[in-house]
This record gives structure tokens, sequence and C-alpha cells, in this order.
């Protein structure tokens, strides 16, 4: 074992250890921090893009963009009456000799077409296991002409343990397992949505659980005065998908009705099929 984070005589902290405490906690593909600008990309010429602050990780290799400035990429003119695809990457390289590493942008200039132009291929690989030059894409520049029509992001953005922890903890309060019998719990396995303001016949497109409460009101499409339960389920696709709706009310009555689900038009209205 080799101890990393501890105080020695020599100095012993390498990137390679590092990138593994990196690759540890972010995994081990390559990803746009969500900090500062996040590394955003704008045209500010037909021959130059321009990065915004943020930060990367390049399998375990992280590189930054100082807060308020940009890096300018040059982009080579584009060919009259040809289309083509650029690919900026951040490209790690490793000289073999002195072992000197570095992190910088390059462009891979692909081949003109009249029509369908490629995305030009890159170089993978993997830094921890030596390998010289492996490119992380970042964005696609579409040319037409000479003009830039566009700027594409490829890179995976990658979210604060704070962001993940606030959506997780949303999740959380709307999940509880079925059938738990601590006193006072209340079943969310499904999400079930509480449609007190909505109509229950020209409403609730939506699959899932509804619940409306008691003394419901038919004006607001519900079958019977009772609250209750309705189940939406979708069948088809396109301009054929169908609603098919049930509804469970307290007075101990089931209901079936269909609607388009493209237009909400009622097919069949509320028929009451069994009584519980």
């Amino acid at each position: 074992m080799k101890a990393v984070t501890v105080q020695q005589n020599e100095a012993h902290v390498t990137s390679w250890q590092d990138r593994m405490l990196n690759q540890g906690a972010f995994g081990e593909e390559s990803y746009v921090l969500n900090i500062g600008q996040k590394m955003a990309a704008e045209t500010y010429s037909n021959n130059e893009i321009r990065i915004r602050d943020g930060a990367l990780v390049h399998q375990g290799c992280l590189s930054v963009i100082q807060k308020g400035t940009y890096d300018a990429v040059v982009i080579q003119n584009g060919t009259q009456g040809m289309k083509r695809i650029d690919l900026i990457v951040a490209r790690y390289s490793k000289n073999a000799g002195t072992q000197v590493e570095n992190v910088a942008w390059a462009v891979i200039q692909g081949t003109p077409d009249a029509s369908a132009p490629s995305v030009p291929a890159y170089t993978e690989g993997d830094i921890q296991d030596g390998d010289l030059v492996v490119d992380m894409p970042m964005y696609q520049v579409h040319l037409n002409g000479i003009n830039i029509e566009e700027v594409t992001a490829v890179f995976t953005p990658i979210q604060t343990m704070l962001e993940m922890q606030t959506q997780i903890g949303s999740l959380n309060s709307n999940i509880e397992i079925l059938g738990s019998r601590e006193p006072g719990s209340v079943g969310r396995a499904l999400k079930i949505y509480d449609v007190s303001s909505e109509n229950l016949k020209y409403g609730c497109f939506g699959e899932g659980i509804y619940i409306y409460p008691a003394y419901y009101g038919t004006e607001k499409g519900a079958p019977d005065d009772w609250g209750g339960y309705m189940i939406s389920i979708g069948i088809g696709g396109g301009s054929s998908k169908k609603h098919l709706k049930y509804a469970y009310t307290l007075s101990g009555a089931v209901y079936f009705m269909r609607q388009a689900a493209e237009t909400g038009a009622v097919e069949q209205d509320w028929t009451k099929v069994s009584v519980i």
C-alpha cells in the first residue's frame, strides 16, 4: 500500500494518484463540472470560438479556465458552397521521454461535403493505462460555407453533490414502501396526484393515479358526487392514443371512460361497470 495524503520527506503525490481520487468521486469517464459558466462556448467570429470559465474532469484529470476569463479556440476557414463539422476536444497528452503531462484545446477539422458532412474521429484511450494522447470531445462546430452556423455541446455535465442530495431528498419525500404497517404511514410507492382543482373528465391526461376528495361534485367531471381514486392508462400511440380512466369512488362504485389522448375528446362518458 502507498500512503498518499500523509506528511513525508519527499515529493510523493502523483497525478496518477490524484486522478484515482477524482475517478472515485466523479466516475472514470469525462465530465464538465457545474461551476462558473460551465465552459459555455460562444461564437466570436467565423474563425474564433470562445470557451468561458469552468472546470472539466477528463478521466480524473482536472483542468480549469479561471473565473471571468475565456479561452479562444481558432477554427480554420470554411469553404464556400461546402459544409463541414469540426470537433473541439480537450486533449490530454504526455511526453514519453520527459513524462510531462498537459491538457489543452485541440480542433479536429472535418472533411468538407456539399450536403452531409460527418463528425471527424478523435483519439480515444485510457489515461490511467498510460496512453499518451486521449481526447475529450467538447463541441461540434457546424460550418456552412465560411459561416459558423451552430456550436453544439457534446460533453456530459455533472451535478454538484448538493444538487444531487436535494433531488434525492425530493424523491424520498414522495416514496414510501407499500404495505408499511408503521403507525401513521402514508403509501407513496407510486406518485399519487391530488387533483382537487382539476376536471376528471377533460383533464388528468397523463398516465397515473389521481385522488380527489369526498363530495367532489359532478360539475368537475367526476362520475358521481363522491370522491375517490382514479387510474388513467395510456393505450396506443400518436394520434390514435387513448386514455382509459377508471374511477373508484367512496360510494363503492367503479366507473370507466375513454377519451382521445391527443385532443381530450370524450369517446365514452363515465359508465358504471360494477359496485364494490
